[in-house]
């Protein structure tokens, strides 16, 4: 079997805490040299509220909720998703973060049916099910390890894509645990370790995505 092709790909940066969304606008970005004007003259406000703030620029999406920001880019390089995330951690100083995920996200297409029907059958072997249901698939599968420097765990998730077919989508999430109650780390110490780990985060998501489809030689 071929080694099937990653149709799209993408990276992005989650964190959790507790945040105040309204403030989030483009033109606060700028206010800080985060997005330059032009950039924020051509961004895409979807919606800036006290529970809930979105918008688009050209390269990158950011979502901000009560306990989450999110930074996406479906469009490499990535380093501009990283320093808008940097940034905007470093500016909220002491601001508590429990969590954050640096995440690449794939969707990878298949030749035809029959050799993505037998990759999903690598991870959900048919035969433990024999006699007990019929023409079983894969439908979502997450595998976690824990992180040998100790500061989290390696998420991986694969499941049909929804975007290409025959397809899988596969999520590498190198997942950082602060604290689980309110405290966690400031949002400039998270700033920091972000900025320490990405590229071998970025390095390290490539590698195991490039292993799991080598198993299609094996299908």
């Amino acid at each position: 079997m071929s080694v099937p092709k990653i149709e799209m790909e993408g990276v992005s940066v989650v964190v959790r805490g507790e945040f105040a969304p309204s403030q989030f606008h483009p033109e606060w970005f700028g206010r800080y040299g985060l997005l330059s004007p032009e950039v924020i003259e051509a961004a895409d406000v979807g919606i800036v509220h006290r529970d809930v703030a979105s918008f688009d620029t050209e390269t990158i999406g950011f979502r901000a909720t009560r306990d989450s920001l999110e930074f996406e880019s479906a469009q490499a390089p990535y380093e501009p998703t990283r320093d808008l995330a940097v940034g905007t951690l470093t500016l909220l100083g002491d601001l508590p973060v429990r969590l954050m995920g640096v995440n690449r996200n794939s969707h990878v297409a298949f030749e035809s049916e029959s050799h993505w029907h037998a990759y999903g059958h690598t991870f959900a072997p048919e035969a433990p099910w024999e006699g007990i249901l019929e023409d079983v698939g894969l439908r979502g599968l997450e595998i976690q390890s824990p992180k040998n420097d100790g500061r989290g765990v390696i998420r991986v998730k694969i499941e049909p894509s929804n975007r290409v077919h025959p397809g899988v989508y596969i999520q590498v999430n190198d997942h950082y645990i602060f604290g689980e109650d309110e405290h966690g780390v400031p949002s400039s110490e998270a700033s920091k370790i972000l900025s320490e780990v990405w590229e071998s985060s970025l390095e390290r998501s490539v590698s195991i995505r490039t292993k799991m489809l080598e198993m299609t030689n094996d299908a």
